[in-house]
């Protein structure tokens, strides 16, 4: 979960176990990262994916929405992650 529930998931442990080898997770929450979810999905043996590139590209989006002009995608990107 995101901040201040980071110990809580959606999938209860049981649940978590019975996924398919080469299961994908992907959790929309981006902080903390990885989340509760994605630990235990990568611990399963799943693909983990996070929601920090849903922020960049919903930002950029709206960037070009806003501002009629082509977001500096990578910029963005940078700019989350440091």
């Amino acid at each position: 979960g995101m901040y201040p529930n980071i110990e809580q998931s959606p999938v209860d442990q049981l649940a978590m176990a019975r996924l398919p080898e080469n299961a994908i997770a992907y959790d929309l929450i981006y902080t903390p990262n990885p989340t509760q979810f994605l630990r235990q999905a990568k611990e399963q043996g799943a693909i983990a994916i996070d929601g920090l590139e849903m922020l960049v590209q919903q930002g950029a989006a709206a960037f070009k929405i806003w501002l009629g002009q082509t977001p500096p995608v990578d910029i963005m990107r940078h700019a989350l992650l440091v």
